[in-house]
């Protein structure tokens, strides 16, 4: 049940005009983000991963290629 409510959840949000936020440009996204340089590939595919289970992927506003650049960003 509580799958479906945060399914219902995730599409009425591709529905809306609100604007992404979250550190991986989606608030729906809760992998933290990564402790060392290190653990930047492990996070990708974690991150990846729940966008993917969450059918994130399919929303119009998630630029799953914006996760490396945040990523790289964190160590620079």
């Amino acid at each position: 049940m509580k799958k479906v409510m945060r399914n219902n959840a995730i599409r009425n949000c591709f529905q809306s005009d609100q604007p992404c936020t979250g550190i991986w440009g989606c608030h729906f996204l809760t992998v933290p983000p990564p402790a060392r340089p290190e653990d930047k590939e492990t996070t990708f595919v974690s991150v990846y991963r729940e966008a993917k289970n969450k059918d994130i992927l399919s929303c119009p506003s998630f630029n799953p290629g914006k996760i490396d650049t945040i990523l790289d960003s964190l160590f620079e």
